[in-house]
């Protein structure tokens, strides 16, 4: 938990970039002092449930469901819960 970390860490988590938000991903998975506020913005991010890395996103949810508020969690619960309509939708058609 540098410095650097501290200042960069939700610019690489919550980037436009998808390389940087999964590697932001891999880096909460390996660090256990990462701020709930950070991982709650990163899993808000719509992005991460129709990118590449749908794995990783729920290795982090469920390594830092826990920890998240209340609020954040009935949020990541909704993106679940949309996420999977979707693809359910797709199978449908």
């Amino acid at each position: 938990d540098t410095q650097w970390w501290q200042h960069n860490a939700n610019r690489i988590c919550c980037s436009q970039v998808e390389v940087l938000r999964y590697f932001g991903m891999k880096i909460c998975l390996q660090v256990k002092n990462i701020s709930p506020v950070i991982v709650g913005q990163m899993l808000l991010d719509e992005e991460n449930y129709h990118s590449t890395f749908e794995y990783e996103t729920c290795l982090v949810i469920n390594k830092y469901f826990a920890y998240l508020s209340e609020d954040v969690q009935l949020q990541i619960i909704e993106l679940l819960l949309t996420w999977k309509m979707n693809n359910q939708k797709k199978l449908i058609k």
